[in-house]
């Protein structure tokens, strides 16, 4: 590890938006860790970021031996010819090594370290990074395909995964394309953490309507409830809080823009506005969107019966 590797891990936090600082102490905290079950006490590690060379640096006392017979000291022949020409046997002699001068397992054993934490801290920055996008739409490109039909997204701060079982039915994408989702959870594996999304998710139409529709967005017509059939059909209960708002005309927008652009994001699903009534059987009747009711039945078990003219029976279904 040398001032190259330093280099590429600077790289791998600018990457992954992770904070450079922080990188470093890891390093020298994996570094130190490691050496001081190696040393004694007395040796005084200390570990650290040479400027001039930006390489990592170690200096430690090293005890004055015969024959140098492991790491914190140092032959009493090696001591005088390049430290002390008096050095004396038993004596203290500090010495300052580079990181890659030590034994290959030693190095080893620190990058693994190094790696465990970075991917640590990795995992902590995603985990917090969802927490703030959790129950939001995000837009990412399309980077892989993985093996069990799912897509890879990269949404900017990391990567993220919409599930084969969260994707609409017969919409396909490329990579390279854009696309939107539904951040829905996140989930560890071999690999670390990952950011689910989702399209199927009936929340996902609701922060479309919500991003589309002015009214919706302010708290004037809520969203009482979504029941969606992914890629085929939507229905949306709305109820205003502003008599003076109408909530179809409102969804709707001038000239049908705004129910448009949300079905253009759904790939032509069919949605349907319904108007929230406290009379139940109101309530059926809107739900049906059809004129030709003649009669609703409620039932005990809170199911209902509704006799409907012959030709509206196929829409009522």
């Amino acid at each position: 590890m040398s001032a190259n590797m330093l280099e590429a891990l600077s790289k791998l936090a600018a990457i992954k938006q992770l904070d450079k600082e922080m990188i470093q102490n890891i390093i020298l905290e994996s570094v130190t860790t490691t050496l001081q079950k190696r040393l004694e006490p007395e040796s005084e590690l200390e570990v650290y970021i040479d400027d001039l060379s930006g390489s990592i640096k170690v200096k430690f006392q090293s005890l004055v031996v015969e024959r140098e017979e492991g790491l914190g000291q140092i032959s009493l022949t090696e001591a005088r010819g390049e430290y002390d020409p008096k050095a004396q046997l038993g004596q203290f002699i500090e010495k300052t090594m580079s990181l890659y001068e030590f034994e290959p397992k030693l190095i080893k054993t620190i990058q693994k370290i190094i790696q465990d934490k970075i991917r640590k801290l990795e995992d902590d920055k995603i985990q917090n990074d969802f927490n703030k996008q959790k129950h939001t739409i995000v837009t990412g490109k399309i980077k892989a395909i993985d093996d069990f039909g799912g897509y890879i997204i990269d949404i900017g701060y990391t990567d993220a995964l919409l599930p084969l079982d969260e994707q609409i039915e017969n919409e396909f994408y490329r990579v390279g394309e854009n696309i939107k989702a539904y951040v829905v959870n996140i989930r560890s594996g071999k690999d670390g953490v990952i950011i689910i999304l989702s399209r199927t998710n009936p929340e996902f139409v609701k922060k479309l309507f919500e991003a589309e529709i002015p009214e919706i967005f302010n708290g004037e017509i809520k969203i009482r409830k979504i029941v969606r059939e992914p890629g085929i059909r939507t229905k949306v209960e709305l109820e205003t809080t502003n008599p003076k708002i109408d909530p179809i005309v409102a969804c709707i927008g001038p000239k049908g823009t705004r129910i448009d652009s949300i079905r253009k994001e759904l790939h032509g699903e069919q949605i349907d506005i319904v108007v929230h009534s406290d009379d139940m059987e109101k309530m059926v009747e809107n739900a049906l969107g059809i004129t030709g009711i003649k009669r609703v039945i409620l039932e005990r078990n809170h199911s209902a019966s509704v006799i409907v003219e012959e030709s509206d029976k196929v829409m009522a279904i």
